[in-house]
């Protein structure tokens, strides 16, 4: 503070004005704004999640879980492809489809899709592994 007492009194009176704005323009700077970003990110993977539990509950109840819902540049050959370009990491074992690791909605897109690319889906098992929405778990195939 001694700086202050050696700014005339002018000075220091517009030093006393002008710390509590850049004190409070700070705060929301480093505080504020962070937390905006972030609850509007987790906001928007709430919506998709919201829409894709509409869209089970919807499966699920008219038992259509093999009814495609195909999205054209989601196109390929196969299960592992398809996967990659969700970027779902995926193993196939017999009948079923291991998911070793992937983000939930891009889980659930690959179910969505896995019709489209002539693999039938009889149901699908998941867990979440952490707080950012990946998950792991199963997707058991059935003949077409």
């Amino acid at each position: 503070m001694k700086l202050l007492e050696r700014l005339e009194a002018r000075d220091r009176r517009v030093m006393y004005l002008a710390l509590p704005v850049i004190a409070v323009l700070l705060i929301y700077i480093v505080v504020i704004e962070p937390l905006s970003a972030s609850r509007q990110a987790a906001s928007q993977r709430l919506d998709t999640a919201l829409a894709n539990i509409a869209w089970l509950q919807q499966q699920a109840s008219e038992n259509r879980l093999a009814t495609a819902q195909c999205r054209p540049d989601l196109e390929t050959d196969t299960a592992e492809a398809l996967a990659a370009r969700l970027g779902v990491s995926l193993e196939e074992v017999g009948d079923r489809l291991r998911v070793r690791t992937g983000n939930g909605n891009d889980v659930l897109a690959l179910v969505r899709n896995l019709p489209c690319i002539g693999h039938r889906v009889a149901g699908f098992e998941l867990s979440a592994i952490d707080g950012d929405g990946n998950v792991d778990g199963w997707i058991a195939l059935a003949p077409m």
